[in-house]
This record gives structure tokens, C-alpha cells and sequence, in this order.
């Protein structure tokens, strides 16, 4: 961007698509002038690769609609959306942990905890995990007046029920399979994990087809 030519990220987008590409990157959507250019290069056939700010599925779906992308058009332009977290993997040196009474309204049969050793430094962890929450339009059908007019917590328990694997199911499998710990999933996904716990204790459970 040049801002003392009034060259700016929608003005360069535009020049880009003159260009006549296939696939265009960009870097992220911060305003509406940047995400109706974004649309109207997803929607003139382009494919468009870019990332935005939000804490969840339906939370970026809220902004968008919050900044001035109409729903209809999110049904029409957008491929899919994902929402990845990062998460500390268990190092090796964990140990099964005999107590998950604690794991309150979770599918848990066993779970790990860390212990620490000379190859993570003590902490009982080692690399990254990625835990991502992913909606694809092409089986999931996008209520408009629902996206206009409710929440970012209704509008996830539709798309939920409409099959959407979420962020806190996948977590519990990780926890299951040895990757990562209750106590990781809390840090990262804070009071939104609680509160889908006991959600999840009220409804009947999804699996993923």
C-alpha cells in the first residue's frame, strides 16, 4: 500500500483482478471497502485465499455480516471457513492420568496428564497442535435471516446441528487419544470451553461423517 497516492488494499486488489488471475491471496480482511472487493472477486470467479480475525465459525461469519457483507452473498462467494487453534502437544514422557472425575460432561474414557523430562524442559509438552473448527458451504447451507438476526451462538448451534464438527468435539478427541491435556483446552479456548461442556451434557452427542 501507498497511502500518498491514494493506493490502498482495495485499490490494489482491483488492479489485481485486471490481471485476469486465478487465485488471489490476501493477507486480511480489515475493513469493508477490502471485503466487498474480496466478494465480488470470489463471486466474478476467482478463487480467494484470506484470513480474518475471529474467535470461531460463526463468529467470523457475525463480523462479516457486522462490517456490511449481505448473507446472501456469504451463501455465494464463500468456499468454506475454518478456524484453526494452536495447541501444546504432550511430550512422550506423559503418563495416563488415573483420575477423570474432573472431566465434568465430557466423552472422555481415558486421558493423559504432563509429567516433563530433559526433551521439553520440564514442561510436559513438545511442538503444536492444530485443532481446526471447519464449515464447508457446499453441505452446509447458510440461514440467511438466522445470520442476519441472531447471535454468534445461535447461529452456531444451527450450523452444529446441521453437522459441523466443533472445536471443542475435536478437542475432546485429542484429549482422548494422548495429544493434549484438559487443562491446555481450557487455557486456549478459555470460558467459550465451559460453557459448550455443559452444552454438550444437555444434547446428544455428533460424530463426524
Amino acid at each position: 500500500m501507498n497511502l500518498s497516492v491514494d493506493f490502498d488494499m482495495p485499490r490494489g486488489l482491483r488492479s489485481l483482478l485486471r490481471q485476469d488471475p486465478d487465485v488471489l491471496m490476501v493477507g486480511e480482511i480489515r475493513d469493508r471497502s477490502t471485503a466487498e472487493t474480496v466478494f465480488q472477486a470470489s463471486l466474478s470467479g476467482h478463487l480467494v485465499l484470506t484470513t480474518f480475525h475471529a474467535g470461531s465459525v460463526s463468529q467470523a461469519i457475525k463480523r462479516l455480516v457486522d462490517i456490511g457483507i449481505e448473507p446472501y452473498l456469504l451463501q455465494s462467494g464463500l468456499r468454506s471457513v475454518i478456524c484453526q487453534r494452536l495447541f501444546r502437544n504432550l511430550c512422550p514422557c506423559s503418563v495416563e492420568s488415573s483420575d477423570i472425575s474432573h472431566f465434568s460432561g465430557m466423552d472422555l474414557q481415558q486421558a493423559r496428564k504432563p509429567v516433563g523430562c530433559e526433551k521439553c524442559q520440564g514442561t510436559g509438552y513438545a511442538s503444536r497442535l492444530a485443532i481446526a473448527e471447519i464449515l464447508d458451504l457446499h453441505q452446509i447451507e447458510l440461514n440467511q435471516e438466522l445470520v442476519r438476526n441472531s447471535d454468534s451462538k445461535t447461529l452456531n448451534q444451527e450450523l452444529l446441528e446441521q453437522g459441523m464438527i466443533s472445536q471443542w468435539e475435536k478437542a475432546c478427541r485429542a484429549i482422548s487419544e494422548g495429544k493434549t491435556t484438559i487443562e491446555e483446552i481450557h487455557r486456549i479456548l478459555g470460558v467459550q470451553f465451559s460453557h459448550e461442556i455443559k452444552q454438550k451434557s444437555k444434547t446428544p452427542s455428533m460424530t463426524e461423517s
